[in-house]
């Protein structure tokens, strides 16, 4: 065989290989080969999926905030700021200011916040502020710098009060009155987280209170050690003197006599808890004072004015459990009872916090659910004790109260929801 066969055979096995690559080469990438002709037919490449649109937000200017608007919430979101929604979610202003009013949900003096249903807001940035009610918006003049505010708080009535970053005057608060009614003629100040209700307010004067009305004009006397805001019908306010505990009148007469160790801050369904020092149980008085009965449950009660009874439901806690998943060691229970000491719900190791409170006749609860899995999660309770429905994301555990309708969790993470769980503008 001759050089020139041999160049022949081995450019024809060489053919060969390229053939056998070019075909495994097809089924591996999927590039098809037809050999009959030799033409070769390439893949189409696969179309890139389309990037998903991000829906457009259209941001909502203070300017053109709607009339006729009842109840307002405010909103947070990441560093743009505070904004405010209505009852079905939609956006009344954009989330841009420095400050919101914070609110309180119910009675308590510790359930203020700033993500709670309002009446009226203030809204506060480094250049204007903005007094937002069923009116409208109404722009404020700045009276202080804005970086020299701790936070805003809704007094009641159109009222508001800024509380400063200054340590030594934190508590000093400085009032806000956008409807220019507020024109004290006398030197005093807003008793802490003090609240206009009934057209009174608590006030201090150096370590005494009294209250004021809408103008400022003082109308009880600033005698008391101690004074907390009016609730119910008829109104009561309940006060302290020489350590001891009773309740005002709206005209600031002695309605139930100061002699009590503890009172609960307001009267429900006709009814306040107090307690005295010579007795071992606590019992329950009417508006006037009488005696009707005894509280059955042992409750170590402060010496002082305390919460009481909402829609005739407690947060209680219950008896002390050994839990074999913690080792055998005891844990705290909490429940809620009625007024004759009945759990409406049993007591468990979930530990609620302003949001636990039937005020509006809905109250959430942060339960630990049962078996070996236990899993921490909040719940809507109904007022008959019965689970309505159970919140999102088990991380966030702390529930303000509803108020006008909706609750949200104290960081604004999930947001708002009804009574039944629902997120207001969420299908």
């Amino acid at each position: 065989m001759n050089c020139r066969n041999r160049r022949g055979c081995g450019a024809g096995a060489v053919r060969t290989r390229i053939v056998v690559l070019a075909t495994f080469v097809s089924l591996l990438f999927g590039v098809g080969c037809d050999h009959s002709d030799r033409s070769t037919v390439v893949a189409k490449p696969r179309p890139k999926s389309a990037a998903k649109a991000k829906p457009v937000v259209e941001e909502v200017s203070i300017d053109a905030f709607p009339v006729g608007v009842k109840s307002l919430f405010p909103i947070r979101k990441g560093s743009k700021g505070f904004g405010l929604i209505d009852r079905h979610g939609r956006t009344l202003v954009s989330p841009a200011f420095s400050q919101v009013s914070k609110g309180f949900a119910n009675a308590s003096i510790v359930s203020y916040d700033y993500f709670v249903g309002q009446d009226r807001v203030l809204l506060l940035s480094r250049d204007a502020w903005y007094y937002c009610h069923e009116g409208g918006a109404e722009r404020v003049e700045p009276t202080v710098s804005i970086f020299s505010i701790r936070f805003a708080y809704n007094v009641g009535d159109g009222l508001f009060a800024l509380m400063p970053t200054d340590r030594d005057n934190r508590y000093r608060a400085m009032v806000v009155d956008p409807e220019s009614k507020w024109r004290p003629t006398e030197s005093f100040q807003l008793a802490p987280m003090a609240r206009m209700n009934s057209g009174r307010v608590p006030i201090q004067v150096g370590e005494k209170y009294g209250y004021a009305d809408r103008t400022g004009r003082i109308v009880i006397e600033p005698k008391y050690q101690d004074a907390e805001a009016y609730f119910g019908d008829p109104p009561r306010a309940p006060v302290c003197l020489d350590d001891r505990w009773g309740y005002l009148d709206l005209d600031g007469n002695v309605a139930v006599p100061i002699q009590y160790k503890g009172v609960s801050a307001w009267f429900d369904q006709g009814m306040a808890l107090v307690w005295k020092h010579d007795r071992p149980r606590s019992f329950f008085i009417d508006v006037d004072g009488a005696e009707l009965r005894e509280f059955p449950l042992s409750w170590h009660m402060p010496n002082a004015c305390f919460d009481g009874f909402a829609q005739g439901r407690l947060y209680f806690r219950g008896p002390d459990l050994a839990d074999p998943r913690m080792g055998g060691g005891f844990v705290l229970q909490f429940g809620v009872i009625d007024t004759d000491g009945n759990w409406v719900v049993e007591p468990n190791r979930g530990m609620s916090g302003v949001g636990a409170s039937f005020w509006p006749g809905h109250a959430i609860l942060n339960r630990w659910s049962e078996g070996q899995f236990a899993e921490e999660a909040c719940f809507i309770y109904g007022i008959d004790g019965k689970v309505v429905s159970k919140l999102p994301r088990r991380d966030v555990k702390q529930w303000n109260g509803f108020s006008y309708g909706l609750a949200c969790d104290r960081d604004c993470k999930v947001g708002y929801v009804d009574t039944n769980g629902n997120r207001p503008g969420v299908p």
